[in-house]
């Protein structure tokens, strides 16, 4: 078996599916990637996906074609655009099926942040700003956390990623231009706050509709672009 693999690559140079399944064992399901982690969603993601399969057999017609829906490919821009944001090295099996409700995240900051600048609520964009701040201080997003634990497990699809360097570098800078609006507004200073809080919102509805990451542009720039999985 330890032959066969090496053999099953060479013939099949990194195939979509980075899985191996093994003819004379109904149990032996192996998986590969970049790193034991990636390895591991690979896994993971290919259970959910039959336990979802054997579920479908008994859901309403609506239910079925609601997961059939899920994407299970990305263009080649959308991929660029989630590699930016620090999404390079995991696999477009592990990645597509989820990638749209990565923007789940970025939607509900740049909601908050809409409100908080039309209201010039310290509390909202308070509470913005330790949610940024957690956001770059850890790789799980904390909005993230709604649909790992809750809107997953009625898609039928995998947990989010984790997210790189490059996104949470943007959460942090989101959270320290956060606190510069709080400080304008609780100064008397509304226009600036105006201006700026539309600017944030602007960036955050950018990223949450396109994938577009201007903060992870500036971080890929500084501190080197994203690498192919195959180079890795």
């Amino acid at each position: 078996m330890a032959r066969e693999v090496p053999r099953l690559l060479k013939e099949n140079a990194w195939p979509t599916k980075q899985l191996v399944v093994m003819g004379g064992h109904k149990e032996g399901v192996m998986a590969y990637g970049t790193s034991l982690g990636h390895a591991a969603s690979d896994l993971l993601n290919c259970c959910d996906r039959m336990l979802s399969a054997v579920n479908n057999v008994n859901q309403p017609t609506w239910w079925s074609s609601r997961r059939i829906l899920m994407k299970d490919q990305l263009s080649p821009t959308t991929r660029h655009r989630l590699d930016v944001q620090g999404f390079d090295g995991i696999p477009d099996e592990t990645l597509a099926p989820v990638a749209s409700w990565l923007r789940l995240a970025l939607g509900l900051c740049a909601t908050l942040a809409a409100i908080g600048t039309i209201t010039a609520s310290s509390e909202i964009l308070g509470t913005l700003a330790v949610i940024a701040a957690l956001a770059a201080l850890f790789p799980v997003h904390p909005f993230d956390l709604i649909y790992n634990y809750g809107v997953r497990h009625a898609t039928g699809s995998g947990p989010l990623p984790k997210r790189g360097a490059p996104s949470r570098f943007a959460c942090g800078v989101g959270a320290i231009w956060l606190v510069g609006l709080i400080w304008a507004f609780q100064a008397g200073h509304h226009l600036a706050g105006y201006i700026f809080g539309g600017l944030l919102t602007s960036v955050a509805v950018l990223v949450a509709t396109t994938d577009i990451c201007i903060p992870s542009m500036i971080d890929r720039m500084i501190f080197g672009q994203p690498k192919p999985i195959s180079d890795t």
